[in-house]
């Protein structure tokens, strides 16, 4: 039977999670719940479950962003239990979503790329059961993403002395705080637009996950953690512009979040979807972790 999930459904699927994704055994309720209910994106009518006597056996969770050009879908995660594979069970799923999704004029679908609220940046490419499901389903795949992961210890990154000399420069850097909000919104809209829905998340926390940048009384960087999967290490996003460069002012703004994470038990931070590799391997000593595969799925 396949019904639309419940709130009480979240502890069972946490479990299917981890049955079926062996490469991802990190999942908790909160962090399910926040993937589900916490995306604003939400919609009961394509969040499924397969249910059979009585046990959740398969997951389904869609969302969808209506645009002028290029409405968009996601299949933010889907999953059915190693049992009951090679029974229709996912593509009965996978296309009463899609269907649900065309009735909106949804123009296109992609796999798990959803941000802001997202889990991993595309499908990991060691999933070769998910990887030739989707191509048997009329996924075409369409490029690739990577995560880098640090090792961290708290006294790992002494940069009070460097903040304090750059303060004498004129260069303020400090945990944003609640009435920094409205100048961070207005920095983010003009120069990083793409990162407002995971930045404004960090204000929710406590203490807000949350670092900036300012000279001459306006925001000129950021750096962020917890904005998203909270609970498993994960940092970013962050952004400076190129006035703040040359003065390592990128460097300390991740550094203050990585002692964050190490500071709350982390002995390693997952910094995804990363473009500038370089960079985070010379600030951390970050290294390649995980390769993902993004795909898409015309519906017009």
């Amino acid at each position: 039977m396949i019904r639309e999930l419940n709130k009480s459904d979240i502890p069972s699927v946490t479990r299917l999670l981890n049955d079926s994704m062996e490469y991802d055994k990190i999942f908790f309720d909160g962090l399910v719940n926040e993937k589900i209910f916490g995306d604003e994106r939400y919609d009961s009518q394509s969040t499924l479950v397969e249910e059979q006597n009585g046990k959740i056996i398969g997951f389904i969770d869609g969302v969808y962003e209506k645009r002028e050009k290029g409405s968009q879908g996601w299949i933010k995660l889907l999953a059915v239990h190693p049992e009951h594979r090679q029974k229709g069970v996912g593509s009965v799923l996978l296309k009463k979503v899609e269907a649900y999704l065309i009735k909106f004029g949804i123009e296109y679908v992609t796999i798990m790329d959803s941000a802001p609220n997202y889990y991993m940046p595309g499908l990991y490419f060691r999933y070769t059961e998910g990887n030739c499901f989707l191509l048997k389903n009329g996924y075409e795949k369409t490029g690739e993403n990577i995560n880098l992961i640090a090792d961290i210890r708290p006294g790992q990154f002494n940069v009070d002395s460097d903040i304090k000399r750059l303060n004498k420069d004129g260069v303020i850097i400090k945990r944003a705080d609640i009435n920094d909000k409205e100048a961070v919104v207005k920095f983010l809209g003009q120069a990083f637009p793409s990162w407002l829905g995971e930045v404004n998340e960090t204000f929710k926390n406590n203490p807000i996950s949350l670092y900036i940048s300012i000279i001459d009384d306006k925001v000129v960087g950021f750096s962020a953690y917890d904005g998203n999967n909270r609970g498993i290490g994960w940092f970013g996003p962050m952004g400076v512009l190129p006035v703040t460069r040359g003065k390592g002012i990128g460097a300390i703004l991740c550094e203050l979040c990585l002692r964050d994470i190490a500071l709350q038990g982390h002995k390693q931070s997952i910094i995804p979807w990363v473009g500038p590799v370089r960079f985070y391997s010379k600030v951390c000593n970050s290294r390649i972790d995980r390769l993902f595969w993004t795909y898409r799925k015309n519906l017009k």
